[in-house]
């Protein structure tokens, strides 16, 4: 990834005062302002294809960069008459983070986190755009999926990517290239610390709750309480696992978003919900798959 970080960020990223007292960014494409740039790329190819690189793009306003935004842009692909055709196929998903999705991205990489759950800023009702990942079977280290999602039929399309460890640690350092980008002058060192898991605060939590404080929490309705000291431990992989399971095997909503929304909670919810759900309750289910539909 051979980026002269500083030199992007003072010639991309700092406006520059127009004559007219107005504010305007140097285009990143000046022979498409409406076309982004890749300042990296690297390509994964697996189970499917997933193309990545840190991204910037402009918004224009009659021919005046007026806005810059810089992000991670992935790019899912299946293979189409036996190649990976990525940009060429028409199936393809992309999905772009910024910083504010960097962070929870580098953090499950990462481990701190045992699932992943990222919905793309709207800029349209026409398509919503979801990442996920999680940590499930022995074929692949983590797996990553896109979700393309129709905001006037519903219809929602899917492609999964499968990681080796060699293929976490690139994005890795696309996500720590991106952090470089906005913060020139900070160490790498500094950034990955600031990317990774608050591990000081979660522990300090924990302690509370060991110290005989336990904190309720409630998802629409369904109360979970924190588990007593001595109480088992459960794995966050085999619960988001069992969630999948449940939720595509035994509800009859077979809701994926509401599934992958389930995942990304405590394990102490998780299970919650599992053993409602095994039992033939899903209420609980049904109230946040009817928060969550019901959004604006």
């Amino acid at each position: 990834m051979l980026i002269n970080f500083a030199e992007k960020h003072r010639q991309y990223l700092i406006a520059q005062e127009q004559a007219d007292g107005g504010w305007a960014y140097t285009p990143v494409n000046p022979g498409n302002g409406n076309a982004g740039i890749y300042l990296s790329n690297h390509q994964i190819f697996s189970n499917a294809a997933l193309g990545l690189g840190v991204y910037l793009r402009n918004e224009m306003n009659s021919g005046v960069a007026v806005k810059v935004h810089a992000g991670l842009k992935l790019l899912f692909s299946r293979a189409v008459n036996g190649r990976f055709a990525l940009h060429n196929d028409p199936g393809h998903i992309s999905v772009t983070l910024d910083i504010a999705g960097v962070i929870p991205f580098y953090q499950w990489l990462s481990g701190d986190t045992a699932t992943l759950r990222y919905e793309e800023p709207r800029r349209s009702r026409e398509h919503y755009r979801m990442l996920t990942g999680f940590q499930a079977g022995q074929t692949f280290e983590m797996t990553l999926r896109a979700s393309l999602t129709d905001g006037t039929t519903g219809d929602m399309r899917t492609i999964e990517v499968g990681l080796s460890s060699a293929d976490i640690f690139h994005l890795q350092a696309h996500c720590v290239g991106l952090a470089k980008l906005l913060y020139p002058t900070l160490s790498d060192e500094l950034l990955t610390t600031h990317l990774r898991r608050r591990v000081g605060a979660l522990q300090a939590a924990q302690s509370a709750v060991s110290a005989g404080h336990p904190t309720p929490t409630l998802i629409d309705g369904v109360t979970i309480q924190a588990p007593a000291e001595d109480g088992p431990r459960r794995d966050p992989a085999k619960c988001s696992r069992a969630v999948y399971g449940v939720g595509m095997g035994k509800w009859p909503r077979r809701h994926l978003p509401t599934i992958e929304f389930i995942q990304s909670q405590s394990v102490e919810q998780m299970d919650t919900l599992i053993k409602a759900g095994n039992s033939g309750d899903f209420s609980g289910w049904d109230s946040i798959y009817n928060r969550l539909t019901s959004a604006p």
